[in-house]
This record gives structure tokens, C-alpha cells and sequence, in this order.
């Protein structure tokens, strides 16, 4: 019975400090993606050059550096690439980015959705959705 207290107060020593870290990390922390599929809009495909399907995640860290990670697919074939693709920064509770290629802007969050301005078209954002992680303990199914 001992053993099993002690255990107890050792998880939850563990634990305690986990959840409090997990609720000072900032909501940008984490990752984000977008995906062209060009059988759904095959009038922009020239704008992914010519990809049948492109899929970009966006990772957030902590000390503000942004990684790409980047899927390709033309046919069968496919390329990937993963690259460190800028810095973002939070000032006064709003979001900038720097984005290599993309250029300088801001972002905004709501619920599970990042809103990247778009240079040049003012008021315009592209919108990227929030990765959620498998939980290896929750994301299973018996049917």
C-alpha cells in the first residue's frame, strides 16, 4: 500500500508541473497546415506548380522559429522537404511573422484556425488549421 502512495505522489509530481507548463505555452505553439488538392481547384494548380496535391505543415516553437515541413505529389511521385522557413514574434497580444519567400506580415488566432495576412491584398488572410497530435493513449477505436 505504501509503494502504490508513493508512486502516486511521484506522478503527480510529474504531472503537476507538465500541466502547468502546457498552460503558459502560447495558443501559436505547435502545428499548422494547409493542403492543395488539385482535382478540387485545378484552375490555380500553376500556383503549386502544378502539383496534383501539396501539403505544407507549419511548426511553431517556443523561441520563435517557424520549421516547414513540405509534401509534394505530381503522379506518383512525390518530393518532401523541411526547412526552417522564418521567425514569428508576439508583441502588445498580436502575431507577426517573417516567412522566407513569403514576405512579413500578421496573424491571428481563432479556435483552431491561423489567419496568415496575404502581402499586398490588405485585409486578406490565408487561412492554415490546427494539428492536433495522436494521443496514444485516447486515439483508438474498437468497431
Amino acid at each position: 500500500m505504501l509503494k502504490k502512495l508513493i508512486i502516486a505522489i511521484l506522478v503527480l509530481a510529474l504531472v503537476l508541473p507538465a500541466a502547468a507548463m502546457a498552460e503558459d505555452q502560447d495558443p501559436i505553439i505547435g502545428c499548422w497546415y494547409f493542403l492543395f488538392d488539385k482535382r478540387a481547384y485545378p484552375e490555380i494548380g500553376s500556383l503549386f506548380d502544378n502539383a496534383d496535391i501539396s501539403l505544407s505543415i507549419y511548426s511553431f516553437s517556443q523561441n520563435g522559429i517557424i520549421m516547414s515541413a513540405d509534401t509534394t505529389v505530381v503522379g506518383e511521385e512525390g518530393t518532401q522537404r523541411y526547412i526552417v522557413a522564418g521567425r514569428w514574434e508576439k508583441k502588445d497580444n498580436k502575431y507577426q511573422y517573417s516567412i522566407l519567400g513569403v514576405g512579413e506580415g500578421e496573424m491571428i488566432i481563432e479556435d483552431d484556425q491561423l489567419f496568415f495576412s496575404v502581402q499586398d491584398l490588405q485585409g486578406y488572410y490565408m487561412i492554415l488549421r490546427r494539428m492536433v497530435p495522436f494521443n496514444p493513449y485516447k486515439d483508438y477505436v474498437k468497431r
